[in-house]
């Protein structure tokens, strides 16, 4: 994952041309990766027919979005948000929830 900073009018020009891909339906990748994908096909299967644990996994994907949001707000002392920092402060959620899942978060001692 790159960790280009990216400036706010290319983030704004870029939301308009964003396409999405989902690697995980591409042949090639199913053919390399079959065991990564019997895991996904497992996991989205326990959150279609389990809704607790659904909740749990929604529950943390918005509180990584509202942490980040907070973080953001205080460190540009903005109050009101464009639709461009809302895209920074979505995809830095993103990957603070994806660092929180694969256990990557270093806290300090005594937490």
């Amino acid at each position: 994952m790159s960790k280009e900073k990216i400036s706010t009018p290319v983030v704004a020009d870029r939301l308009s041309k964003v396409r999405y891909l989902n690697a995980f339906n591409s042949v090639r990748y199913k053919k390399k990766n079959t065991k990564l994908s019997e895991s996904i096909k497992t996991l989205t299967r326990a959150l279609k027919k389990d809704k607790d644990y659904r909740r749990s996994w929604s529950a943390n994907i918005a509180m990584a979005f509202n942490d980040n949001l907070a973080q953001y707000k205080k460190k540009t002392g903005k109050k009101v948000l464009s639709r461009a920092d809302i895209y920074i402060v979505a995809n830095n959620a993103a990957e603070y929830f994806l660092q929180s899942l694969c256990n990557e978060i270093k806290y300090p001692k005594g937490r």
